[in-house]
């Protein structure tokens, strides 16, 4: 077995991140660990302005991810990155990783969300990349291509006027007769030539040919077959809580219940941001505050 610690931050998202530096500010001997090669978390995916986190304004996600890491640098709060928790043991405290295993007195889980699934037929046949590739970093990969986007909020906004300039043609299609967006998106969308926006319309089927998008099944009035190149799905996001030992999860939405100090049902075991966040209340600054909650608990108790 490697090291033991205090606390155990699992991801490196801006709840982990206020959880870390929170832990060393109290003294408690703290390590993150994090899945994915970068820290960030959903903030990797946010490609303008942010403006309502106090203090510091960036002009997108990654430029806010430099000023965390520098701060974990300077504060030298270890990390392991590309390193995935495989298993909590309740019983013995142990954290088991795909390349160690080490006791932890305390976990605090800030895994974050993933992209929601719209579970139908055809779906998992995606390329992992395109399902969810960043519209802005890939620009070329849409070129001349007929691009299907599903969803009604920014992302899926966004994401249609991104490509809109490269694209064959673009079809933003959502199960609702209103939108989640911002209402400049909508308004630039509605305008766009390029840009067909479907309604009241629900995406039944992915249908593939030689390992290729070839067209997807629609549900609405017409129940249409529509052939396009490329499918994005841009339905939200759902917590990523399956590692927690715990049995206490709200089943309508997934998210993990905790106490008013955000302990779970087990008791050295704390949860922050999207796991723990409806999706309507998430922001960086509630992430944040989360993080400093659960680690002035534990130092109350360490």
């Amino acid at each position: 077995m490697d090291n033991s610690y205090d606390v155990t931050v699992i991801g490196a998202g801006p709840a982990g991140i206020s959880a870390a530096i929170w832990c060393k500010r109290l003294g408690l001997n703290v390590i993150i660990v994090e899945k994915r090669k970068k820290i960030g978390g959903q903030l990797q995916k946010i490609r303008n302005d942010i403006i309502d986190y106090p203090g510091l304004i960036s002009s997108n996600g990654d430029e806010l991810i430099d000023s965390f890491e520098k701060h974990l640098q300077k504060l030298n709060i270890p990390i392991k990155l590309n390193e995935k928790v495989l298993t909590i043991d309740k019983e013995n405290k142990v954290i088991l990783s795909e390349n160690h295993s080490w006791f932890s007195k305390y976990v605090i889980t800030a895994t974050g969300s993933g992209p929601r699934k719209l579970n139908i037929p055809g779906e998992e046949q995606l390329n992992e990349h395109t399902k969810y590739s960043s519209t802005s970093k890939n620009v070329d990969c849409f070129r001349g291509k007929t691009v299907a986007i599903i969803g009604g909020g920014d992302h899926a906004f966004e994401g249609a006027l991104n490509i809109a300039g490269v694209s064959k043609r673009v079809f933003l299609i959502h199960r609702s007769n209103t939108f989640k967006a911002r209402k400049k998106f909508v308004e630039q969308a509605i305008s766009n030539p390029k840009i067909t926006i479907m309604k009241n319309s629900q995406v039944t089927k992915i249908n593939h040919e030689n390992n290729a998008v070839k067209s997807i099944n629609i549900s609405n009035k017409e129940n249409q077959t529509l052939e396009v190149d490329i499918v994005l799905i841009r339905i939200g996001v759902s917590p990523n809580g399956k590692v927690l030992p715990i049995e206490s999860h709200d089943n309508k939405s997934s998210l993990v219940d905790v106490d008013k100090n955000l302990r779970t049902s087990v008791p050295w075991i704390f949860a922050t941001g999207d796991i723990i966040t409806p999706p309507a209340l998430s922001s960086i600054s509630t992430a944040v505050s989360q993080g400093m909650i659960a680690a002035k608990t534990i130092s109350l108790e360490v």
